[in-house]
C-alpha cells in the first residue's frame, strides 16, 4: 500500500493491544467499559476477521470445514467441554500430522456450538459420497455413478468427511478455484450481524467471541510480513495497483497485492531499503511477500 502523504511509521509508535505511549494509563475497568460499547465490538470483529484473513492467505489450506458435536457424545451446549476436547484432538494432530487450521465458532438456531474453518492436509479425508451442487448449500448424495459423474461435470464439488473426527458430524471440501473467495467467506462468520439464538430462554449471539475467542487457530503457521520503503502511489498504480482517493482526508491510497517478485516483474524495481526521497510508506501486502516468519504454535490463538 502507498500514500500520497507520509501516514505510515514503523512499529514502535504503539503498544501491541492499541493503548497508545505516552498517554496515560487507562484502568482495567474503563478499557472494559470501552470494549463493551458497540463501535468497539464492531471493530474487534473488524480486527479479527481481519487476521483471519492475514492468517489464511499466507497459508495453503486445502479443505474448508464445517465440525458439528453429537449430543450423545458430549454436551454440545458446553463450550468448556467441547474446548477441552478440541484442543486434545487439534494438539495431537498439529504435532503429529502437521496440521493447519483457523476454526471460527459458531451457534446454532437452538444454541448448540459448532465451528466452520480451513485445513490442510494434517488430517485424513473420507468421502462421504455427497456432492455439493452450484447454488445448493447442502450437499446431496447422487442416486447412482451416472448421476454423481452428471453432477460433477456440472461443477459440483465432491464432498469429503474428516475420517478420524470422533464428537459429531463433519464435512470437508477442497478449496477449487477462487481462494480469496472462500477466505471471503470464513471471514464472514466472525463479521456478520449479530443474529441470536436461545437455549434455555437465554438470548446469546449466533458468532462473536465463543469461548472468549472471535477464531481459534494453530499449527506453525505464516505470518504476513509487513516492510516500509519510499514508494509513490503512481509507481505502485504502474505496476497494476488499485487507487482509492479519499478526498475528504486530501488523500490518495494505491493498494497492490502481490510478492515482491511479481511486483518487480510488473514494476521493474522495488526499493526495499526505505532510503530516497519522503518518508517510508507501507508497501507489503498482507499475506504477499515470501519468507514469512514462521507463526502460531499448536494452540489456539486469542484475537480482541
Amino acid at each position: 500500500m502507498a500514500a500520497s502523504r507520509p501516514i505510515f511509521a514503523a512499529g514502535g509508535w504503539e503498544k501491541e493491544g492499541g493503548v497508545a505511549a505516552g498517554c496515560g494509563n487507562a484502568s482495567a475497568a474503563s478499557v472494559r467499559a470501552a470494549a463493551a460499547q458497540p463501535a468497539d465490538l464492531a471493530r474487534a470483529r473488524r480486527r479479527a476477521a481481519a487476521r483471519v484473513r492475514d492468517l489464511a492467505l499466507c497459508n495453503q489450506f486445502t479443505h474448508f470445514v464445517t465440525l458439528t458435536f453429537d449430543s450423545v457424545k458430549i454436551d454440545r451446549y458446553d463450550i468448556r467441554a467441547i474446548l477441552h476436547k478440541m484442543r486434545v484432538w487439534l494438539d495431537n494432530r498439529v504435532r503429529r500430522r502437521g496440521l493447519l487450521y483457523i476454526l471460527v465458532p459458531e451457534l446454532h438456531k437452538d444454541g448448540a456450538i459448532h465451528f466452520h474453518g480451513f485445513f490442510n492436509a494434517g488430517v485424513e479425508y473420507v468421502d462421504s459420497g455427497t456432492v455439493r451442487r452450484p447454488g445448493s448449500k447442502q450437499p446431496r448424495r447422487p442416486r447412482g455413478a451416472k448421476q454423481r459423474a452428471e453432477w460433477l461435470a456440472a461443477g459440483g464439488l465432491p464432498v469429503y468427511n474428516v475420517a478420524d473426527w470422533a464428537y459429531g458430524f463433519s464435512t470437508a471440501i477442497p478449496l477449487y478455484g477462487d481462494y480469496d473467495a472462500a477466505v471471503s467467506y470464513v471471514c464472514k462468520y466472525v463479521t456478520k450481524g449479530a443474529e441470536m439464538a436461545g437455549n434455555g430462554g437465554e438470548n446469546v449471539e449466533l458468532s462473536g467471541k465463543i469461548g472468549g475467542r472471535w477464531y481459534y487457530s494453530g499449527g506453525e503457521l505464516q505470518e504476513p510480513r509487513i516492510a516500509y520503503c519510499d514508494i509513490a502511489c503512481e509507481e505502485l498504480a504502474a505496476a497494476g495497483g488499485h487507487v482509492v482517493s479519499l478526498t475528504d482526508a486530501y488523500l490518495t491510497l494505491c493498494i497492490y497485492r502481490g510478492t515482491y517478485e511479481e511486483y518487480e516483474r510488473d514494476c521493474g524495481r522495488l526499493r526495499r531499503d526505505g532510503g530516497g526521497v519522503g518518508a517510508p510508506r507501507r508497501c507489503a501486502a498482507p499475506g504477499a511477500a515470501p519468507g514469512w516468519d514462521a507463526g502460531q504454535s499448536a494452540g489456539g490463538t486469542d484475537s480482541d
